[in-house]
Protein backbone atom coordinates (compact mmCIF):
# COMPACT_ATOMS: atom_id res chain seq x y z
CA UNK A 1 0.00 0.00 0.00
CA UNK A 2 1.39 3.20 -0.92
CA UNK A 3 0.57 6.33 0.31
CA UNK A 4 0.70 9.74 -1.32
CA UNK A 5 1.53 13.24 -0.31
CA UNK A 6 -2.27 14.05 0.25
CA UNK A 7 -3.00 10.98 2.65
CA UNK A 8 0.23 12.00 4.43
CA UNK A 9 -0.45 15.94 4.59
CA UNK A 10 -4.53 14.62 5.93
CA UNK A 11 -2.86 12.11 8.73
CA UNK A 12 -0.73 14.88 9.79
CA UNK A 13 -3.39 17.90 9.98
CA UNK A 14 -5.34 15.81 11.95
CA UNK A 15 -3.12 14.79 14.34
CA UNK A 16 -1.81 18.28 14.47
CA UNK A 17 -5.51 19.27 15.57
CA UNK A 18 -6.23 15.63 18.12
CA UNK A 19 -2.80 15.90 19.91
CA UNK A 20 -3.35 19.52 21.66
CA UNK A 21 -6.41 17.87 22.40
CA UNK A 22 -5.46 14.96 24.24
CA UNK A 23 -2.68 16.84 25.81
CA UNK A 24 -4.92 19.44 27.19
CA UNK A 25 -7.57 16.39 28.51
CA UNK A 26 -4.65 14.59 29.88
CA UNK A 27 -3.27 18.20 31.79
CA UNK A 28 -6.73 19.04 32.87
CA UNK A 29 -7.05 15.55 34.34
CA UNK A 30 -3.83 15.65 35.76
CA UNK A 31 -4.61 19.00 37.24
CA UNK A 32 -7.61 18.01 38.71
CA UNK A 33 -6.39 14.96 40.89
CA UNK A 34 -3.38 17.68 41.90
CA UNK A 35 -6.05 20.08 43.35
CA UNK A 36 -8.43 17.66 44.62
CA UNK A 37 -5.70 16.10 46.63
CA UNK A 38 -4.27 19.52 47.57
CA UNK A 39 -8.06 20.33 48.92
CA UNK A 40 -8.09 16.80 50.53
CA UNK A 41 -5.06 17.69 52.43
CA UNK A 42 -5.95 21.45 53.71
CA UNK A 43 -9.08 19.79 54.82
CA UNK A 44 -7.34 17.12 57.04
CA UNK A 45 -4.78 20.04 58.33
CA UNK A 46 -7.65 22.11 58.60
CA UNK A 47 -9.49 19.51 60.82
CA UNK A 48 -6.64 18.64 62.65
CA UNK A 49 -6.02 22.48 63.83
CA UNK A 50 -9.61 22.17 64.88
CA UNK A 51 -9.58 19.05 67.32
CA UNK A 52 -6.22 20.67 68.07
CA UNK A 53 -7.88 24.03 69.12
CA UNK A 54 -11.27 22.31 71.04
CA UNK A 55 -8.99 20.29 72.92
CA UNK A 56 -7.05 23.30 73.83
CA UNK A 57 -9.87 24.85 74.89
CA UNK A 58 -11.04 21.68 76.66
CA UNK A 59 -7.94 21.59 79.21
CA UNK A 60 -8.51 25.57 79.56
CA UNK A 61 -12.09 25.03 80.27
CA UNK A 62 -11.52 22.14 82.74
CA UNK A 63 -8.77 24.29 84.05
CA UNK A 64 -11.02 27.05 85.13
CA UNK A 65 -13.33 24.17 86.69
CA UNK A 66 -10.92 23.10 88.41
CA UNK A 67 -9.79 26.73 89.78
CA UNK A 68 -13.57 27.58 90.57
CA UNK A 69 -14.00 24.44 92.97
CA UNK A 70 -10.82 24.89 94.34
CA UNK A 71 -11.63 28.44 95.33
CA UNK A 72 -14.56 27.33 96.36
CA UNK A 73 -13.55 24.70 99.10
CA UNK A 74 -10.86 26.72 99.95
CA UNK A 75 -13.10 30.10 101.24
CA UNK A 76 -15.45 28.00 102.75
CA UNK A 77 -12.50 26.77 104.91
CA UNK A 78 -11.43 30.12 105.32
CA UNK A 79 -14.80 30.85 106.13
CA UNK A 80 -14.97 28.27 108.63
CA UNK A 81 -11.42 29.36 110.14
CA UNK A 82 -13.30 33.18 110.60
CA UNK A 83 -16.41 31.31 113.07
CA UNK A 84 -13.87 29.63 115.01
CA UNK A 85 -11.44 32.50 115.26
CA UNK A 86 -14.80 34.76 116.11
CA UNK A 87 -13.10 37.46 114.10
CA UNK A 88 -16.03 39.66 113.12
CA UNK A 89 -13.85 41.97 110.25
CA UNK A 90 -12.36 38.24 108.98
CA UNK A 91 -16.03 36.92 109.08
CA UNK A 92 -17.69 39.61 106.70
CA UNK A 93 -14.81 39.39 104.12
CA UNK A 94 -14.88 35.46 104.04
CA UNK A 95 -18.29 35.56 103.79
CA UNK A 96 -18.33 37.98 100.75
CA UNK A 97 -15.27 35.12 99.63
CA UNK A 98 -17.80 32.43 100.09
CA UNK A 99 -20.77 33.80 98.55
CA UNK A 100 -18.68 35.17 95.15
CA UNK A 101 -17.53 31.86 94.38
CA UNK A 102 -20.70 29.84 95.53
CA UNK A 103 -21.89 32.03 92.73
CA UNK A 104 -19.00 31.71 90.48
CA UNK A 105 -19.25 27.98 90.63
CA UNK A 106 -22.88 28.04 90.67
CA UNK A 107 -23.14 29.04 87.05
CA UNK A 108 -21.14 25.83 85.62
CA UNK A 109 -22.90 22.90 87.23
CA UNK A 110 -25.72 21.16 86.48
CA UNK A 111 -29.19 21.47 87.80
CA UNK A 112 -29.16 18.95 91.01
CA UNK A 113 -25.41 20.21 91.78
CA UNK A 114 -26.73 23.91 91.92
CA UNK A 115 -29.59 22.90 94.28
CA UNK A 116 -26.69 21.61 96.20
CA UNK A 117 -25.04 24.62 96.19
CA UNK A 118 -27.98 26.17 97.24
CA UNK A 119 -28.50 24.28 100.35
CA UNK A 120 -24.97 25.07 101.01
CA UNK A 121 -25.15 28.72 100.62
CA UNK A 122 -28.10 28.57 103.04
CA UNK A 123 -26.40 26.86 105.56
CA UNK A 124 -23.63 29.08 105.47
CA UNK A 125 -25.90 31.80 106.80
CA UNK A 126 -24.75 29.91 110.93
CA UNK A 127 -22.27 31.00 112.54
CA UNK A 128 -22.23 28.41 114.82
CA UNK A 129 -18.65 25.87 114.29
CA UNK A 130 -20.74 22.78 115.00
CA UNK A 131 -22.78 23.23 111.93
CA UNK A 132 -19.95 24.85 109.96
CA UNK A 133 -17.88 21.52 111.37
CA UNK A 134 -20.77 19.55 108.99
CA UNK A 135 -20.94 22.05 106.37
CA UNK A 136 -17.45 22.21 105.67
CA UNK A 137 -16.75 17.91 105.70
CA UNK A 138 -19.60 17.78 103.48
CA UNK A 139 -18.41 20.14 100.90
CA UNK A 140 -14.75 18.62 101.23
CA UNK A 141 -16.25 15.11 100.31
CA UNK A 142 -18.57 16.65 98.03
CA UNK A 143 -15.86 18.72 96.13
CA UNK A 144 -14.01 15.53 93.57
CA UNK A 145 -18.19 14.95 92.85
CA UNK A 146 -18.65 18.62 91.26
CA UNK A 147 -15.70 18.44 88.84
CA UNK A 148 -16.87 14.87 87.91
CA UNK A 149 -20.38 16.03 87.33
CA UNK A 150 -19.44 19.21 85.30
CA UNK A 151 -17.07 17.22 83.39
CA UNK A 152 -19.99 14.63 82.52
CA UNK A 153 -22.47 17.69 81.84
CA UNK A 154 -19.73 19.43 79.60
CA UNK A 155 -19.39 15.85 77.45
CA UNK A 156 -22.80 15.57 77.01
CA UNK A 157 -23.61 18.98 75.70
CA UNK A 158 -19.89 18.56 73.47
CA UNK A 159 -21.62 15.11 72.31
CA UNK A 160 -24.97 17.08 71.13
CA UNK A 161 -23.79 20.03 69.40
Amino acid sequence: MKFDSGQITVVIAIAAIISPVVVAVVNDIFTYKLKKKEIESNNEKLQKEQEFQQHKLDIESQNKIRDLVSNFVASANHYYHAILTEDLGLQDKSQDEFASANAQLFVELPLQKQKLMLNWLNKSHSNNPNEWYELITEINSEAPKLLKSINHQRKNNRGKN
